[in-house]
Formats: structure tokens, C-alpha cells, sequence
């Protein structure tokens, strides 16, 4: 097996050797002769009994071992007339003497010259030569000459030494049978041992004389076949690695999950694995031989593949994202990198094509892209791309010197509809909606919706009455297409905004703020109509942004104060608790009370910030004074936001921890309207917290006086009389029945009762005649500032 791998090796130098390919394309035989003499250097043990070259026609070299006894006609033939193969190998009998022979092509070496290299590669001319073998090596082995040389040894070294020792005389060697017989024993059982493959074995000469240097010629001999026949097994190991790995990676890009296709250097297709017919639908039989080219890539021009060969051919990778087309026609994307590959003499020997299929990918890409612009429910622009179409058309404007409209569309009652018919009848009425729009629209125009009911649309390139002409057409047609709703007793109506650009503004938040606020003066002008955004308006919304300004300062710089106002019990005129009332401080120090800067707070989105402030705040205030020895309940007030913000919760519990207030003497107060209008997340909110021993309290209890219904199913354990019933209680019946139904019901459901806006005596004692315990008011106190209650309490 080792004497066949060296056969391998010895063909493959023959067949790459560069002088050999010369002489052979010029038909010179006697420059055969160095070449071969020089490869024939690696036959250590002279095993090489025949070598020739031939062309396809006859044979130009003829090497023959000077030992070899037949004759080379006895030696069979080849007909390699199509024999096109990369080697052959067979074992063959001549004259009764077995030999292992080799045959081999010997292809081209293609050379390039330096100036259109990619287009010289890229010829048709280059792939035949390349294909085409130039000529053929033929090589024999000798299975016997191993043997022919150990047994040479004993015959003609070792036994004339013993024939001459008997013929020189029987006594003389009975005299040196000591001296002579037992070196001669010696070394030829060492003989026998080499012969069996010991090739480590030495003989020991223990006499400097004729037998000790024939010993000392033994060993020289020997240690010269084994450094030959190691040298030997060194290169078959090395070539039966080169094997291994050349299988394991030919596993790698057979069961590729990329498609792989390999060509020689003028780009003809050698090799493709099954995932690239899998995506071109090329078959391997049907790719092979053809041009790279001509399979992949084939929307590019000549020249563009002529640069890509060029730029691989200096040593970069070519990769690209394209379009391509499978043998059907189906087109699809494609990711296409390109490499080269040179050999252990530096040139380059195959090009790597790596076709990854990503259709898939460019589709959910393309996906990914429509969803982060559009709206799941109605397929229309987001806010976010809306921000983005705005903003270009207000650019645009500005450079032309053109007009146009931005409408704010809000559908009436809307929140009304969905308590009412329920979510999903809601969202048909919005994608009903959307489609009414679409129909309307010119195919410039652009439709967004903004979130829940409301929708926008700007009208490029158009003016004042077109733009109030389709605002009309918008809420007429709305009340007819919903018709069928407006018979179930639900009259489906929508308000519009008008803002003008570039009369109105080119900044989108300011032209978005015009069409908003004028959107709004629809609704307080009965709904279901158009208003275009007026001087008036644009002060309330320069006064918005003041606003604004003032809140986000003041929170910065904490320019709020808590004030508490007492909650007493009427039964026993005693303090039970306080309720912390929000005071803004003015430029001028002056206290700014609530209800002149929450609403813009609410209407900014700022009122989240500042029931954080009032939370946090209202915790150290009720620890620093002690509240909790003094057995005195701290009502704090949250926005109806609070309820549905997801970080309030944490944020409540984290302070808590922080604070190490007593949850038991602290109450969060919410209004009705909030709690009726979030139950299911008032729920959730209000269970949560009450788990961590706070109390609730209903502020404003009575204005919606249907939401007795949720009291059973809300951890309430106050309820707060809105002051309308208080006020002029003594002298107003209707509301003295009002508060009396509150109170009884409210007692049966173990909920103690706050009357606010209390302002004297006559009030107190019907308080109590209806059955309510507490009240709060300017009788008993207005609000002061915490220092000064306990300073006095003190």
C-alpha cells in the first residue's frame, strides 16, 4: 500500500512539472531527460523500472532501469486517445513479473499576461485549453526490487566471505569459528530480521577487520532504507492528511446550507453542490462546463463582469445583494460573494462562488419596513412616517413657494361608541372610516391615522376653499356611509381641523398644534363640521406652550409646594386627616392654585411628571411631620393618567420603600369620571396597591351618578361628594335627595363619606341628618402649608 501511494506522488511531479509541460508542447524530448532525472532522485530504493511520455500521437521519451530484463515492447500500450481522466492506476504482469503502473494527463499550465487578464480569463479559448490534456506519463513500479537487494546482499557480500573461510581451509575455520562463524550467524539473522521490515535493527561488530567493516557496510545500508523508507511513509501520511481534509471539506460543501459552485480560472463551472440546484434549478450535469456568467449574473453587463474578475484577481472579495433569475425564470434575491483561490505556488487555480438565497429575508425586511410605517388596523401612514411626509411637504412649500392644508380628523364620541357596541365594532367603524378617506383623496395627497380616532391628511398644492370644500365632503359623507349605525340610535359624526401652510406655520409641531386646536373649536361649536385655525386660536396655543414652558421649569427647578387642607369629622368636630393640595410657584413667588395650570399639564402629557413630584413629595411630607403617630390619613391625588401608566405602579411602591411611610394612613384619591372611563385598568391598579395597605377615595363622586354600579366591584373606602351637591345644599332639595341617596348607599357598603366645600353651620347639621361623617371646607380651614398646621398643632 505504501509502495502505491509514492507511485501517486511520483505522477502528480511528473504531471505538474513546468519543464515537462514545456518540452511537451514543443515536442522536445531531450529536454525530457533533466526533469526526470531530477524527479526520479525521490526513488530511494530504485523501484522505478519504466517511465514514458507521450503526446496524443506518439511517444517522445522513453526511460527504462538498466536492471529491468524485458523489453519495452513487451510493456502494454494505453489508449488514451479520450482518455481525459486526472489519473489512472492498475497493477499488470509482464513476463510473469507483477508492476504497479500509473497514467496520467498532463494539462496546460495557463499563464495570463498582465494587461486584460478578466477578459483573457474569461475566454472561450482558455476553458478548452485548460480542459484538454497536452500529453500523458506512463510509470512503472517493481514489486521485487526491495527483495532483489536484500537477497543481493547475502549473495554477494555475505556468502564469498563463507565460501572463501570453507575453501581457505577447514582447520583455519574451525580455529576462527569463534572469530568468523558466529559475526557470519549474527548477520544473517539480523539479514532475516531487515528482510521481515526491522528496517531498525544493526549489527554488532565486535572485530576490526574484514567482517567488522562488511558489518559496518551492513549497517550504512541499512540505515539508508530506512531514512528512504521513512521519508517515504512521511510523505504518504502527509498525502492520506491531505485526503482527510480535502473529504471533510468536500462534506462542508456538499451539505451546505449556501449554494456553492467552484470554476476553474477562465470561469467554466467545475463543481456545484445539491443546494445550488436546489436554488438555481440547474442541474449538476446542466451547470457544468458553462460559464458562470452565463448562469448567475446575467442582468450585468460584459464589463461589469469583466471588473468583477479583475477585482478578485487582486485579492479582494467581491459581495453584492442582486437580483437573479432561476432557470424557470422566477427571479429572486440573491446574495452573491466571490473569492480566489491560489495554490502552495501563490497562482490563482479556481474561483468560489457563494449564492445565498435571502428572499425570505428581503420579504420580512420589506415587511418589518410597512409595519414600522403604517398602521395594522387600517393600513394607513403612522404618525411617525406622517411626521416624516409633513415635514418634507412643509420643506418643499417653503423652497416652491407653494400651499396647501394639513386637516385634524377627530370621529365624534367615539369613546361613547366603543363602551357602547363594544371594541370591535369600534375598530370596523375606523377601517370604515379609512376607506371613506382613501376614496376621497387625489394621489398626492397623504392619509394618516395618529392613533385611536383620530386621523390627519395633508393637501399639497392647494388652497383655503379646496381645502374647506373636501373637509365638507368628509363629514358628509360620513353620516351618510354609516347610516346603517345611525339607525341603532348612534349618530356617527366627525369634526375637523383646518391649518394652512404657510399661513399658519412651516414647523410640523406648530402646523399639528393649528389643525389640532382648530379641530377642537369644531367640537365646541356642535361637532360634526370644519374649522379653519383663526388668530384667537393660535393665542391659546401660544398660551398652551407658555404653559407648557412654565410646568417643565417648574419641575425642574421643584417649584411646586404641598399645602394641606383638614378633613374633620363632623360627629366629633376632630381632625381626621389631610388632604395635599398642588401649589405652583410664579416668577414672582407668587402661589399658582391648580386648576389654572393641570389642564394644560394633561393636554402636554407633563401631568405624568408631576404626580411623580406629588407622590414622592407628599411621602417625606407625611414622614417628616410625624403623620403616622399622630394617627392622621394623608389623601393624595392622582390624574386619571396615573391609572394607566405602567410605571406608576413601580414607581408608587419604590418611594414607599424609600420613604418608609406607613401605607395604612395614606389614601390616593381618583376621580369618578377617571375610574369609569379605565375600569378594567382602575381595577388592576387600585387592587394592587390596596395589596400593599394603602385606600382609595372616588373624588368628584356623584357627577356620573350611574357608576354606583362599579362600586362593588372597586376596593373603594371613600367616597368624596362632589361640592356641586354641597354648596347650596341647605337650600336646594333636589340636592339634599342627592346626597342622601350617596350616603345610604354608601353607608350599606361600609364607605365612609366625604362632603367637600363645606362653608358653614347649617351645612354641618344637615350633613349629619343625611348620614355623613366627614367634611372638608373653608369652614373648617382653608389650605396651609404643612409647617404651619403642626407648628400650631404642636
Amino acid at each position: 500500500m505504501e509502495l502505491r501511494y509514492f507511485g501517486e506522488t511520483l505522477v502528480n511531479l511528473f504531471s505538474r512539472d513546468n519543464e515537462i509541460r514545456y518540452a511537451l508542447e514543443y515536442e522536445q524530448p531531450l529536454l525530457f531527460a533533466s526533469p526526470v532525472r531530477r524527479i526520479k532522485e525521490f526513488d530511494r530504493e530504485n523501484v522505478v523500472c519504466y517511465i514514458s511520455i507521450s503526446n496524443d500521437r506518439e511517444k517522445l521519451f522513453e526511460d527504462k532501469a538498466t536492471w529491468l530484463d524485458i523489453e519495452t515492447n513487451e510493456i502494454p500500450g494505453r489508449n488514451h486517445q479520450d482518455d481525459t481522466s486526472d489519473k489512472d492506476y492498475r497493477v499488470i504482469t509482464v513476463s510473469g513479473k507483477r508492476f504497479y503502473e500509473y497514467f496520467t494527463p498532463i494539462r496546460e499550465r495557463q499563464v495570463f499576461s498582465g494587461e486584460g487578464l478578466a477578459e483573457q480569463i474569461l475566454s472561450e479559448e482558455s476553458v478548452h485549453r485548460k480542459n484538454m490534456p497536452k500529453g500523458f506519463v506512463q510509470v512503472l513500479l517493481s514489486t521485487h526490487r526491495l527483495d532483489e537487494k536484500i537477497r543481493s546482499v547475502i549473495i554477494y557480500s555475505i556468502m564469498p566471505v563463507g565460501i572463501g573461510i570453507v575453501f581457505g581451509g577447514l582447520g583455519i575455520m574451525l580455529l576462527l569459528t569463534k572469530y568468523i562463524v558466529s559475526p557470519l550467524q549474527h548477520l544473517t539473522h539480523v539479514t532475516l530480521e531487515i528482510a521481515g521490515g526491522n528496517l531498525d535493527r544493526k549489527v554488532h561488530a565486535s572485530h576490526n577487520d574484514e567482517i567488522g567493516q562488511l558489518c559496518d557496510n551492513f549497517n550504512q545500508m541499512t540505515d539508508a532504507l530506512r531514512n528512504s523508507h521513512n521519508h517515504l511513509t512521511a510523505e504518504i501520511a502527509d498525502h492520506k492528511r491531505a485526503k482527510e481534509q480535502l473529504l471533510k471539506l468536500s462534506q462542508a460543501v456538499e451539505q451546505s446550507f449556501t449554494a456553492i459552485v467552484i470554476t476553474d480560472v477562465a470561469c467554466a463551472i467545475e463543481h456545484v453542490n445539491p443546494k445550488f440546484t436546489e436554488v438555481t434549478g440547474y442541474a449538476r450535469e446542466e451547470a457544468l462546463g458553462n460559464k458562470l456568467f452565463d448562469l448567475l449574473l446575467f442582468n450585468m453587463s460584459d464589463e461589469r463582469h469583466e471588473n468583477i474578475i479583475t477585482m478578485v484577481l487582486s485579492g479582494e472579495i467581491w459581495r453584492k445583494e442582486l437580483v437573479n433569475s432561476r432557470k424557470d425564470g422566477e427571479q429572486f434575491f440573491a446574495q452573491v460573494t466571490i473569492s480566489a483561490v491560489r495554490g502552495d505556488d501563490g497562482y490563482i487555480i479556481n474561483f468560489i462562488g457563494v449564492i445565498e438565497d435571502i428572499t425570505e429575508r428581503k420579504k420580512f425586511e420589506e415587511m418589518l419596513v410597512v409595519m414600522a410605517e403604517h398602521d395594522p388596523l387600517t393600513n394607513l401612514f403612522n404618525r411617525r412616517r406622517f411626521q416624516v411626509e409633513l415635514e418634507y411637504w412643509l420643506g418643499y412649500s417653503k423652497r416652491y413657494n407653494t400651499g396647501g392644508a394639513l386637516l385634524f380628523l377627530d370621529i365624534d364620541n367615539f369613546k361613547y361608541i366603543n363602551d357602547t357596541l363594544g371594541h370591535k365594532v369600534g375598530d370596523e367603524i375606523l377601517v370604515e372610516f379609512a376607506i371613506l378617506l382613501k376614496e376621497r383623496v387625489r394621489p398626492n395627497d397623504i392619509i394618516a391615522r395618529l392613533g385611536g380616532d383620530e386621523f390627519a391628511v395633508i393637501l399639497p398644492n392647494t388652497n383655503v376653499d379646496h381645502a374647506r370644500s373636501f373637509a365638507e365632503q368628509i363629514t358628509q359623507s360620513a353620516q351618510k356611509h354609516f347610516r346603517v349605525l345611525n339607525e341603532r340610535g348612534h349618530n356617527i359624526t366627525t369634526s375637523l381641523g383646518i391649518a394652512l401652510f404657510p399661513d399658519h406655520s412651516l414647523e410640523a409641531d406648530a402646523l399639528l398644534a393649528c389643525a389640532d386646536m382648530a379641530m377642537y373649536g369644531a367640537k365646541e361649536a356642535g361637532k360634526n363640521q370644519c374649522c379653519i385655525f383663526s388668530l384667537e386660536q393660535k393665542q391659546n396655543i401660544e398660551s398652551r406652550f407658555l404653559w407648557d414652558k412654565r410646568i417643565r421649569s417648574a419641575l425642574g427647578k421643584d417649584d411646586f409646594e404641598i399645602y394641606l387642607q383638614p378633613i374633620v369629622d363632623l360627629r366629633s368636630n376632630a381632625v381626621f386627616g389631610y388632604e395635599a393640595l398642588l401649589r405652583m410657584v410664579g416668577e414672582n413667588g407668587e402661589l399658582i392654585p391648580p386648576a389654572e395650570f393641570l389642564p394644560y399639564a394633561e393636554r402636554h402629557g407633563s401631568i405624568l411628571d408631576i404626580d411623580r413630584w406629588v407622590v414622592r413629595n407628599a411621602f417625606r411630607l407625611f414622614v417628616r411631620y410625624n403623620m403616622q403617630e399622630k394617627k392622621a390619613v394623608l389623601e393624595i391625588n392622582l390624574s386619571g393618567k396615573a391609572i394607566t401608566d405602567s410605571g406608576m405602579l413601580s414607581f408608587i411602591k419604590e418611594e414607599l420603600s424609600a420613604s418608609q411611610a406607613d401605607a395604612r394612613y395614606i389614601t390616593f384619591e381618583v376621580t369618578e369620571s377617571a375610574v369609569v372611563e379605565n375600569i378594567e385598568y382602575a381595577r388592576y391598579f387600585m387592587n394592587d396597591l390596596c395589596n400593599q395597605g394603602f385606600r382609595f377615595a372616588l373624588d368628584d363622586f356623584g357627577i356620573g351618578f350611574c357608576s354606583f354600579t362599579y362600586l362593588k366591584h372597586l376596593p373603594v373606602d371613600f367616597l368624596k361628594i362632589d361640592g356641586g351637591f354641597i354648596r347650596n345644599l341647605p337650600d336646594n332639595p333636589t340636592d339634599q335627595c342627592f346626597v342622601k341617596a350617596i350616603a345610604d348607599i354608601g353607608n350599606g357598603l361600609e364607605k365612609k363619606i366625604i362632603a367637600e366645600f363645606v362653608e358653614n353651620k347649617q351645612t354641618i347639621s344637615l350633613l349629619k341628618e343625611l348620614g355623613v361623617v366627614y367634611g372638608q371646607g373653608h369652614y373648617f380651614s382653608k389650605a396651609i402649608s404643612a409647617s404651619e398646621i403642626f407648628k400650631t398643632s404642636s
